[in-house]
C-alpha cells in the first residue's frame, strides 16, 4: 500500500492536515485502529467494517487488491479450491482474502512478513503462497533471481476495492476527504 501514501499525504495536506505513516503488521495495526491508537489505515478491504466498530470508511475506492496464489510447482498449472488438499499453503497473517483460503486447512502456515512467504517457497518449505499482486512484484523486483520460477496462479482468488479507514473520532473528516481524494484521483486520469 506505499503506493498510496503520496495520494493520502496530499489528500490530508488539501484539508490542513500533516501525517505521518507508520508500518505495523496487519492485525497490529487494525487493533491500535480500533483502540483510537492509531488515527487512519491506509486501505482495507470492506468486510474490516464486520470485525471493528470504531472505523469510518471514505467512501471513495482508492485501490484495487488482487490478490493471487503463487507457486514455483511445476504440475500447478491453475488456481482451483479442489487443488488446495493436496499442498502445503503459507498466507500473510491478519490478511482476510486468503485467511479464507487456508482457514481449516490441515497442511497450512502463516507468516507476518511476504518475504517470509517467499522464502519458504524457495526453499521448497511451502508450495502455494498466496499475496496482493503488488506486493509480489514489488518482492520479486527485490528477488529478480527468484522470478524465473515462480508463478502467478489464475484466476485471481480475489478483486476487490480498497478504502481508506479513518478512527471514529475523526468522523468530522469525512466530507473533506472524500472530495480531496476524489479530486486528486480524476487528475490522476
Amino acid at each position: 500500500m506505499e503506493s498510496l501514501i503520496p495520494l493520502l499525504s496530499k489528500a490530508y495536506k488539501q484539508i490542513g492536515h500533516d501525517v505521518v505513516f507508520l508500518p505495523h503488521p496487519s492485525n497490529r495495526s487494525l487493533s491500535h485502529l480500533e483502540d483510537g491508537i492509531l488515527d487512519a489505515e491506509i486501505a482495507r478491504l470492506s468486510v474490516v467494517e464486520k470485525k471493528i466498530g470504531n472505523i469510518v470508511r471514505i467512501n471513495i475506492p482508492i485501490h484495487t487488491l488482487k490478490g493471487f496464489a503463487y507457486t514455483n510447482r511445476g504440475e500447478i498449472e491453475e488456481y482451483t479450491p479442489e487443488i488446495l488438499g493436496h499442498y502445503r499453503l503459507t498466507s500473510l497473517r491478519g490478511v482476510l482474502w486468503s485467511d479464507r483460503v487456508v482457514t481449516n486447512h490441515p497442511r497450512s502456515n502463516q507468516m507476518t512478513q511476504p518475504a517470509d512467504l517467499l522464502r519458504l517457497l524457495q526453499e521448497g518449505r511451502t508450495d502455494i503462497i498466496f499475496l496482493a499482486e503488488e506486493t509480489m512484484d514489488r518482492l520479486l523486483e527485490n528477488h529478480p533471481a527468484t522470478s524465473v520460477k515462480i508463478r502467478k496462479l489464475y484466476p485471481a482468488i480475489a478483486i476487490q476495492p480498497m478504502y481508506h479507514y479513518i478512527h471514529k473520532k475523526h468522523r468530522d473528516l469525512v466530507p473533506e476527504l472524500e472530495k480531496a481524494i476524489s479530486d486528486l484521483l480524476k487528475n490522476r486520469k
